[in-house]
């Protein structure tokens, strides 16, 4: 098939340093095929673009694909959750979902969440231990935003770690790459269980005693006639949806950060001299090193992309995190630069109607986050290596050892 290659971008020897492949990607088959998951992927900034742009053409209908559930799952789960999801809809079942969850996220709301979100920075950081190699993924990175995610949705804190079980569970199966054993699949489709019984107990909980929580808003929105907003299985999507994207990428953002800055000491010391900028060190680790690697789309049509035909029916994979890298539209792309002039342009929240929509929400996150590091741990230098997740679909820390002197 024309656009065939060996290069596999899913493959686990990818996980650690995606960037090399990429690079190959952009350079030799900018647009190409892979039988064994029967995707077509994409690699430059352009025509990533593009196609982010032409949602007539490029459905986010699928964009979360899963591997088929086991009968006796499937006969458990009533339908797929995150077929339902705002980032699994085109308009008008999109702008309907993204009007009712948006409110929360304006940002004017998450301005006021400011005073939160620092409270618990603060009580993060008095968990720093001096002399000592630590993971400030556990200790910090991680717990932020899903502490932050679970309180603006209303379920009890102390269910968090929980969450952040089932959020990995989530990006596991949707970001298998074709690798799952049966099993495995199993297991990982007997959580995502589990975690749809939890959405469905909370819903519950909320209809009986409706409290000040965005959960609550959403089960009692109702049309101008009256009716509920969202269907049941609606519901259960938002919810699950707002607890595992509402933390994974604000945490590999703020691992990752904290990464790229100590590990450019130069521009680590010219932070620390003035955080004003620090918005712009979120933006560029952002584009050099996102923490999402890709979407997927599904064409509408028979379509053409980077000079490639590609049929209508098609799984397109946009590796957005290459488009980041890709020279013909940054200078020296694969240097860490703070001072950056045209960083909004970049694409790893996104562009157009489906831009991210707790975007100011995680740039609040990573700009708190660093700016209380560069208060209170201005001494903080790498221990060890960053380790990334074996997942497809994000480029996720799962280890990064710091020390305070």
């Amino acid at each position: 098939m024309s656009g065939a290659t060996a290069y596999d971008p899913a493959s686990p020897a990818e996980s650690q340093d995606p960037f090399p492949g990429w690079a190959w990607a952009r350079a030799n088959a900018p647009v190409f095929y892979t039988p064994q998951h029967n995707l077509w992927w994409v690699s430059r900034y352009d025509d990533i673009r593009t196609i982010l742009e032409r949602t007539d053409v490029f459905s986010s209908r699928g964009a979360l694909n899963t591997p088929p559930p086991p009968p006796d799952i499937a006969a458990l789960l009533e339908g797929l959750p995150w077929e339902h999801t705002i980032t699994s809809q085109d308009p008008p079942e999109h702008t309907r979902l993204r009007r009712l969850v948006q409110v929360a996220f304006t940002p004017k709301h998450v301005a006021g969440r400011e005073g939160m979100i620092r409270e618990i920075v603060e009580r993060r950081l008095d968990l720093f231990p001096r002399g000592e190699p630590f993971d400030l993924v556990s200790v910090f990175s991680q717990p932020i935003p899903l502490e932050v995610i679970t309180r603006i949705v209303g379920a009890p804190v102390e269910d968090a770690p929980q969450l952040r079980r089932w959020t990995d569970t989530f990006f596991r199966l949707i970001g298998s790459g074709g690798t799952l054993a049966a099993d495995e699949v199993h297991a990982l489709y007997r959580e995502m269980h589990e975690m749809m019984e939890y959405a469905k107990a909370f819903i519950a909980d909320r209809r009986a005693q409706p409290r000040d929580d965005l959960g609550t808003d959403l089960i009692f929105a109702t049309t101008e006639e009256g009716d509920p907003q969202l269907s049941e299985i609606e519901l259960i999507a938002v919810i699950m949806s707002l607890f595992t994207a509402g933390n994974e990428t604000s945490a590999s953002m703020i691992s990752q950060s904290i990464f790229c800055l100590l590990s450019h000491p130069d521009q680590w010391e010219e932070v620390k001299r003035d955080p004003s900028l620090i918005p712009a060190a979120v933006e560029e680790t952002l584009r050099f090193c996102g923490p999402v690697k890709g979407i997927q789309r599904t064409t509408t049509v028979d379509t053409t992309v980077g000079g490639v035909d590609i049929p209508a029916g098609a799984q397109v994979y946009l590796l957005l995190g290459s488009s980041g890298r890709d020279d013909e539209k940054w200078q020296g792309p694969d240097d860490f630069d703070v001072h950056r002039r045209n960083l909004s342009q970049h694409l790893m929240l996104g562009r157009g109607l489906h831009f991210c929509l707790g975007a100011p929400l995680a740039r609040l996150e990573g700009k708190v986050a660093l700016e209380c590091i560069v208060e209170r741990a201005p001494d903080l230098e790498l221990a060890g290596p960053i380790v990334y997740g074996d997942f497809v679909r994000v480029l996720s820390p799962v280890e990064l050892l710091v020390r305070l002197p």
